[in-house]
């Protein structure tokens, strides 16, 4: 009997496993996909809706939804989460379920609900009722979710992650040059204009707005060796921009080749 026991549920979780991977390619699992993102899109309008001035009784049927919906997705983070070591099955299956919940979907997924059932169980008071309220917003973070359920973003998701390190280091080069360009600036500027560039994180917003080409215009140069930084510092800015889209470009064009070698 344990042994017929153990067959049982091995097989249990095989089945949930095909349903709720993304990997299985299983036609139970295009259903579930196609299910789970409509409840997505429902949850998100939802939000959306609630920002407007509705009857009660309009109001209470959204929250009755949204209680429906926070549900299944509490039932679905159970599920994947049970059936998380099949993912890593060279690891012990506490490992690897540790490995799980430390994932970008188990968090999106967790985050998405979790606050609405902290307020509902926990009794708190006014300002933490407010606080994790905001993290109501956070349900909108279930779209990204979709990413997980389709191809075409996954494909968005596999360049990324392949160009990552590039991505990571020329945004640290950025930050670099808005350093420089902050102290450059506040040396330059401060005589002149002591209140707009008091310090050198003034100088940083500055270099923020100019690199990035924004240019709010609450804060620039007045002085002759000022505005020649500026000058600068905005053609290296439109360089620096370039350079990310350079790298994802070539991303996809490498991926694609592979792709094509494969076939």
């Amino acid at each position: 009997m344990s042994g017929t026991s153990k067959n049982t549920v091995s097989g249990l979780r095989q089945r949930v496993f095909s349903l709720v991977s993304s990997g299985s390619g299983s036609a139970t699992n295009r259903v579930f996909s196609i299910f789970i993102g409509a409840l997505i899109i429902l949850s998100v309008t939802i939000i959306i809706i609630n920002t407007f001035d509705l009857p009660e009784e309009i109001i209470a049927l959204d929250y009755y939804i949204q209680v429906v919906i926070t549900i299944i997705f509490t039932i679905e983070y159970a599920l994947r989460f049970w059936v998380s070591d099949l993912l890593k099955p060279e690891l012990k299956p506490g490992k690897a379920r540790l490995h799980y919940v430390f994932t970008l979907g188990s968090i999106i997924d967790l985050l998405a609900f979790l606050p609405f059932w902290l307020l509902v169980f926990m009794p708190l008071d006014t300002f933490i009722l407010y606080f994790l309220g905001a993290f109501r917003v956070l349900r909108i973070m279930r779209l990204l979710r979709i990413g997980f359920y389709s191809n075409a973003l996954a494909v968005v998701g596999s360049v990324l992650k392949s160009c990552a390190k590039m991505l990571v280091s020329t945004l640290l080069l950025l930050l670099l040059l808005m350093l420089v360009a902050s102290i450059l600036m506040y040396n330059a500027e401060h005589a002149a204009q002591p209140e707009a560039f008091d310090n050198a994180l003034s100088g940083f917003w500055w270099a923020m707005q100019t690199i990035t080409t924004i240019g709010y215009g609450d804060i620039y140069p007045i002085t002759v060796l000022g505005r020649a930084l500026g000058v600068v510092i905005a053609m290296l800015g439109i360089g620096m921009i370039a350079i990310p889209t350079g790298i994802i470009s070539a991303s996809f064009v490498a991926y694609g080749k592979s792709l094509r070698k494969e076939d």
